[in-house]
């Protein structure tokens, strides 16, 4: 299993280049079909933009069933949760219902 420490990455979740780092960090371990443990202790928020850059594009190239299955979320709080599993699921929607 591969741990991303997010804290030890960036210094917060607050833009698309943020966003960029962590998603570069997790795009080829998924790939390669490791699972992953995102950490986010010590991370207190994050913001839609960072999100949109460093989880959605995760979706444009791998089935969201495999993320779900290969991607752990550990020392998050409800925010981040809550945003995590909302915008995944309706962007996964919108690209099974354009495909």
């Amino acid at each position: 299993m591969v741990v991303v420490h997010v804290k030890s990455i960036v210094d917060a979740c607050d833009t698309p280049t943020q966003g960029k780092t962590v998603f570069s960090r997790i795009l080829g371990s998924l790939k390669a079909g490791e699972e992953v443990e995102i950490d986010f202790l010590g991370v207190f928020g994050m913001t839609s933009s960072f999100m949109n850059c460093a989880f959605i594009p995760l979706l444009d190239t791998l089935p969201f069933e495999q993320i779900k299955r290969q991607m752990k979320v550990v020392h998050a709080n409800r925010q981040i949760v809550n945003m995590l599993r909302e915008r995944m699921k309706v962007h996964a929607e919108r690209l099974k219902s354009a495909a």
